[in-house]
């Protein structure tokens, strides 16, 4: 097969069904493939709602119409290599049925990660030859799921149930789950690629339609349903999915047509530091990480409108009585974009694995929470140096957003236009800041992102620690009630 690498990378074991759009379009098979998967898994959602609505269909036939879906949609994107996830699957599941329940998460977390930690490793080496979308994102999501249901069957065998959090009485599972149920639950088409990640609850209730019993009133619910928990109209998420599709489409023609103008390679060339200034170079670096938000936020939206069209995903009502379909949603955009402090980003930004390293990690902690959880987000990422330096420089920064929010926000909070002022201020340094932390993310390798730094004198690293130093010195201390337990899983990824 005569093609070219860029368009057709050699270690790609996906369909080629499809190659014809990536030579017209000059955007790489494994690209192509995933967009089309999806938007065939976004017309499959909207045929499931309808022709599988729980009052039509049994569980097992919405199972089994899921689960195929997904198997589906993994084979034609990742051909043989879709095996590696459904082997994660199968081990967990085995272990889940003949393991004491009590030892099934301390079994299947670290063999997960380990698991995963051999995907990344290839994904890393395949990546050398410009390899770009793997099977690795697809494991990395069902490892959330095989680690958060080992919690859940553990938490429902527990016997004093007052050790439980909320979050772990609401989640807890009682009976082992089926192997349909199970597989079904990890490989579902609405979310095997790139996610949100549903807790196994949640996604039974959808399976069942008893999702919509949590938000309508008893006389709502149609008697002689075969289900009695669908109301007499399901809410439409017609609306929601169409908008949905149509950001996500945006972001996707950002990322094709305008991120190849602001390349992060750039900083990999010494001539780029030779004929920039260092406000150039800051203003090149918010321009280049900003663009690079874009691949995610097509990717999750659009895995967004897939659950929402199928009819996962509903929330209830807001004040107005307009339907929320946001409760498995991984990104608020505008919340990101216009936000006035780091730990505000990090909350609205892949909000399912934040949900997940709360369940999983910050809750069950055995030392320091906050450290163990960032611990477990790095190694869920990958081993990728970019990663670390962008993690650990973030605990820094989650530091002195909590000092500064302690001591400097207090004095500005007397009059409306000191607020506004504060709020400025705070809103353009996050722009910085989360521009400067997230270029080893984006660039990802270890030396380049240190001669940036250098470029730079390491002018926010040095900022940063003089602020936790300096600013409780130089600003009245003042209390605030704050709750760590609550705060600390939203700044560990």
């Amino acid at each position: 097969m005569d093609h070219p690498e860029y368009l057709d990378p050699p270690h790609y074991d996906g369909s080629r069904l499809f190659f014809w759009v990536s030579k017209a379009s000059g955007v790489p098979i494994d690209l192509v493939n995933f967009v089309i998967g999806q938007l065939f898994a976004l017309l499959f959602a909207a045929i499931y709602r309808t022709a599988f609505h729980p009052s039509k269909a049994s569980a097992t036939k919405r199972h089994c119409a899921a689960l195929v879906g997904g198997v589906t949609l993994l084979y034609f994107c990742f051909g043989r290599h879709a095996y590696l996830v459904m082997f994660l699957t199968g081990v967990s599941y085995f272990i889940t049925v003949f393991f004491p329940a009590k030892y099934v998460p301390q079994i299947i977390l670290p063999l997960s990660l380990v698991y995963m930690g051999c995907v990344h490793i290839r994904r890393q080496l395949m990546s050398q030859t410009g390899f770009s979308l793997d099977v690795s994102a697809p494991v990395m999501v069902a490892v959330q799921k095989v680690t958060s249901i080992a919690f859940a069957w553990k938490d429902g065998s527990e016997k004093d149930q007052d050790k439980l959090t909320p979050l772990q009485k609401l989640q807890a599972v009682r009976k082992i789950p089926s192997m349909l149920e199970y597989f079904s639950y990890i490989l579902h088409f609405q979310a095997c690629m790139t996610g949100p990640t549903v807790l196994y609850k949640d996604y039974i209730d959808y399976i069942y339609g008893t999702n919509y019993r949590k938000h309508i009133k008893s006389e709502d619910i149609l008697e002689d349903s075969p289900c009695s928990a669908i109301p007499v109209q399901d809410p439409s998420p017609t609306k929601a999915v169409i908008t949905k599709v149509v950001v996500s489409l945006i972001h996707a023609l950002i990322f094709i047509c305008i991120c190849p103008m602001f390349s992060v390679g750039r900083f990999k060339d010494e001539e780029f530091f030779v004929s920039t200034t260092f406000y150039q170079r800051m203003f090149y670096i918010i321009i280049v990480t900003t663009l690079a938000r874009s691949k995610y936020y097509h990717a999750w939206l659009l895995a967004d409108a897939i659950c929402n069209a199928s009819g996962l995903g509903f929330n209830g009502w807001d004040e107005n009585g307009n339907t929320k379909w946001d409760l498995i949603s991984n990104v608020k955009i505008l919340d990101i974009e216009f936000a006035t402090s780091f730990r505000d980003t990090l909350s609205s930004w892949n909000i399912g694995t934040m949900r997940w390293l709360r369940y999983v990690g910050y809750e069950r902690a055995t030392f320091n929470p906050t450290v163990a959880t960032y611990i477990l987000s790095a190694v869920w990422h990958g081993f990728y140096p970019g990663y670390y330096l962008t993690f650990v420089f973030g605990a820094l920064l989650t530091g002195v957003g909590r000092t500064l929010r302690r001591h400097v926000r207090p004095h500005f909070q007397s009059t409306s236009s000191s607020r506004k002022i504060y709020d400025v201020l705070t809103f353009l340094g996050s722009r910085v800041a989360l521009a400067y932390v997230t270029m080893p993310f984006v660039l990802l390798e270890f030396w380049p992102s240190v001669r940036v730094y250098s470029s730079l004198y390491w002018y926010l690293h040095v900022l940063t620690i003089l602020a936790l130093v300096a600013v409780p010195k130089i600003f009245p201390a003042h209390r605030e009630k704050m709750s760590t337990k609550s705060k600390g899983v939203q700044e560990s990824n």
